[in-house]
């Protein structure tokens, strides 16, 4: 039988233990908060190709970025959106925002600027951030803007789409066309919508067109001139003519499933869960896959070298394009656990913009 001074013992014991691991935790917490706050704007460079141009801090951590044109950067925090001079970084205009669940990037057409919050959509006048027109959307915390056209705007909520008037905001339909999140492409007097298959409807009136069916679901698509990019079955990558109906190439790649699709001039950049892809548009050619992280994202390429963020979005590599071999990174010292997909690197000509946190930057050849 154990005596009262060792069960004593015992539990001084847990005690120290438990004081100890708790004590650690917390310097450990610190440390890591005070290192990242220490080093939030210092940028590691490793043979990174492209110099500092300017760089910002916004109120609010950044969510999404985006252009308006080649002069105009949108950048949305939960609770306010700025747009920026591109050459200079110098802040033009905010628009307060009502908080969202998610975030998506504002989008720019024909001097407007639309865009979601926790109240509705909203178009903007582009030079001075003036409200043109609001409308309220059901479930309007989760609703996005999907695709915009000259004439056109199409909200996606699940499983909803709406389509209204660019200029005036009329609501012109709406209708539930899949139970997940859809990316519609307005291409012509048609919006077509893929899901199970492809859906073809009048952009104006919202009647079907035409339709396929398929078992496999298409998740991501990527647009350009009327071809539609790809990959439902998760075993090769299309490429669809939306007006003929015809499939152009069919490449085999093993994929978990592809994140991304983006068109940069003659070429289709993909990610998935573990490899950058390059291929060639007009017939499909794999140029080169490099296994270089887990779900990297928002590949761009800025004159001949392609860039992409990690998954966490704590460095930015640079790639050959012509092989995809590894030229250079740049690593952004701040330490995050938990991460979602946020579009926060965009490109210009000659120009590379990414944020972190409440940081941003503008990379480009001359250093300043």
């Amino acid at each position: 039988m154990k005596s009262k001074s060792m069960d004593n013992f015992s539990n001084s014991k847990k005690i120290g233990r438990t004081w100890f691991v708790g004590t650690f935790a917390a310097v450990l917490i610190l440390l890591i908060v005070f290192s990242g706050n220490i080093l939030r704007d210092q940028l590691i460079s490793e043979d990174f190709p492209l110099s500092k141009q300017w760089s910002l801090s916004l109120q609010g951590s950044i969510q999404q970025l985006s252009l308006a044109g080649n002069q105009t950067l949108l950048v949305m925090t939960r609770t306010k959106l700025y747009a920026l001079d591109n050459a200079t970084g110098d802040v033009l205009w905010t628009h307060d925002l009502h908080w969202q669940t998610i975030t998506k990037p504002a989008l720019a057409q024909n001097e407007l600027v639309f865009l979601t919050d926790g109240q509705g959509i909203s178009a903007l006048d582009l030079s001075d951030g003036n409200l043109v027109w609001q409308q309220p959307v059901y479930r309007a915390q989760n609703a996005q803007i999907a695709f915009v056209s000259d004439d056109f705007v199409a909200v996606s909520y699940r499983p909803y789409l709406n389509v209204y008037e660019a200029s005036t905001g009329d609501l012109l339909w709406s209708k539930s066309v899949c139970r997940e999140t859809v990316h519609p492409y307005i291409y012509g007097n048609a919006i077509y919508i893929p899901c199970y298959g492809v859906t073809a409807m009048d952009v104006r009136t919202g009647e079907i067109v035409w339709a396929t069916e398929s078992p496999d679901r298409i998740w991501n698509a990527g647009y350009s001139e009327g071809i539609m990019y790809s990959s439902p079955n998760r075993r090769a990558v299309i490429a669809y003519d939306l007006e003929s109906r015809e499939v152009l190439w069919n490449t085999p790649l093993k994929s978990e499933r592809v994140n991304e699709f983006q068109v940069a001039g003659d070429f289709l950049l993909l990610t998935d869960t573990l490899q950058f892809c390059v291929l060639r548009r007009t017939d499909g050619e794999i140029i080169w896959c490099a296994n270089s992280g887990w779900k990297m994202q928002n590949p761009v390429i800025v004159m001949d070298i392609g860039y992409i963020f990690n998954g966490p979005q704590t460095v930015v590599y640079a790639f050959d394009t012509t092989d995809g071999t590894q030229i250079g990174k740049l690593t952004l010292a701040r330490l995050d656990f938990i991460t979602v997909y946020r579009q926060l690197l965009i490109s210009l000509d000659d120009m590379l913009i990414f944020a972190r946190g409440d940081n941003i930057f503008a990379f480009g050849v001359e250093e300043k």
